[in-house]
């Protein structure tokens, strides 16, 4: 194994040219051939010996080597393996038996040459496997070369953590990639829709999970830069929720198939979830404190856009669009006929009217309002303040109540 890998050029059987039914004759035999190769250090043949004589070291190396392979096809895929032919070496595995063919997938998922078929062939390969031709196989050897035969329980045990060694080696094979975020996800979305239970493509989704924490830490850590920064009342809220809206682009980019495959299972990502419950704070304290309402509904959108997979979540975030799009709305109502509202004030407390001033400012605003009769609204309040004023004193009322002016 390499850095976590799977490789299969260091299995024992590989190092020694020893076949599965290879006795402790024979193996002390290739023992010596290897030295005088002198191809492997003194070291990895003698490690090799020892792994292929001891039961429990020797069950590791039968299921992850090339179980079921007769030697001229073991001999193809090791040239096949040393040449780094990706799509020959696809095409042969086909017609393998699935541990042999997951051995081979997975050797060169670590490697960095890879594609999205490998990972499928890989996911596919597991959901294949089938352990009771892999026991007889392990055990019919054994008994040629005189070794204990091997129980299903200790087989189980030794596949699951191959299994969780062929899952990181795929992961770590994602992440060589320039995009790894984007073939996860549709890789996820396909096994999905295939097998949805693969405990494979769980224990993929997992590592590949684990290896994007130190991306998602530093997007974090940058969110809550955002957000420090938003606290100060002279800050450029525009440029901040921008900066936020691309950060979260950024976290979907990676955590979205995490996001997808949890959402499958019923579950709702946390750490996503957090990243929301930090970001609408800002919302709300933008709202409510501070009446930037376009800003909040732009985080809200941002928001909604990025995390659809928490349906708690996205359930929560339509509503608060649609809440700030209205007082979003109302607000920039009240900033387009604030000038026309200020006059027709002032002109009620100043009679007699100076017309002149009040109609100049009213055809500003209509010339910008085109046909809404707000406008028009305001004026002949100013109209019937003044009517009544002749007949029954001085009764002020005003135009625009609030922010919910009659339209």
């Amino acid at each position: 194994m390499n850095n976590g890998c799977f490789d299969l050029t260091s299995s024992a059987f590989h190092i020694l040219k020893a076949g599965y039914d290879a006795d402790r004759s024979d193996i002390a035999e290739l023992v010596e051939d290897a030295e005088f190769d002198e191809f492997f250090e003194p070291q990895t043949i003698q490690r090799a010996q020892q792994s292929l004589l001891a039961p429990n070291a020797r069950l590791e190396q039968e299921i992850s080597w090339l179980p079921e392979l007769s030697q001229a096809q073991t001999s193809n895929v090791l040239g096949l393996v040393a040449s780094g032919d990706l799509k020959a070496l696809i095409e042969t595995s086909k017609h393998a038996p699935e541990l042999a063919k997951a051995n081979i997938l997975a050797h060169f998922a670590g490697s960095g040459n890879v594609n999205d078929s490998l990972f499928h062939a890989l996911v596919a390969a597991w959901d294949e496997i089938d352990e009771a031709n892999i026991l007889t196989f392990i055990n019919e050897n054994r008994l040629s070369a005189g070794f204990p035969s091997v129980e299903r329980k200790p087989m189980r045990n030794a596949l699951v953590e191959l299994e969780r060694q062929h899952a990181r080696s795929a992961a770590v094979g994602i992440w060589s990639l320039d995009r790894p975020g984007e073939v996860m996800d549709r890789i996820v979305e396909a096994e999905l829709r295939r097998h949805p239970s693969s405990s494979f493509l769980e224990q993929f989704v997992r590592n590949y999970d684990t290896l994007s924490e130190p991306d998602l830490a530093r997007i974090s850590d940058e969110i809550d830069k955002v957000i420090s920064e938003a606290e100060n009342t002279d800050a450029d809220l525009e440029a901040l929720v921008t900066r936020a809206s691309d950060l979260l682009v950024r976290w979907d980019d990676v955590n979205q198939p995490v996001q997808v495959y949890e959402q499958h299972q019923g579950h709702e990502e946390g750490r996503s979830k957090r990243i929301y419950e930090k970001l609408r704070s800002l919302c709300v304290d933008l709202a409510n404190n501070r009446s930037e309402f376009t800003e909040a509904r732009r985080l809200s959108e941002a928001l909604l856009r990025t995390f659809p997979e928490l349906e708690s979540v996205a359930e929560v975030l339509k509503g608060d669009v649609a809440a700030l799009e209205n007082l979003d709305e109302q607000q920039k109502l009240h900033e387009e006929y604030k000038p026309l509202i200020d006059v027709c004030e002032a002109a009620k407390t100043k009679l007699p009217t100076p017309v002149a001033t009040v109609l100049k400012i009213f055809k500003d605003t209509v010339s910008k309002g085109g046909n809404d009769p707000i406008a028009f609204n305001i004026l002949r309040d100013l109209a019937l303040h003044v009517a009544l004023l002749r007949k029954v004193g001085n009764v002020r009322s005003s135009p625009f109540p609030g922010r919910n002016y009659p339209t």
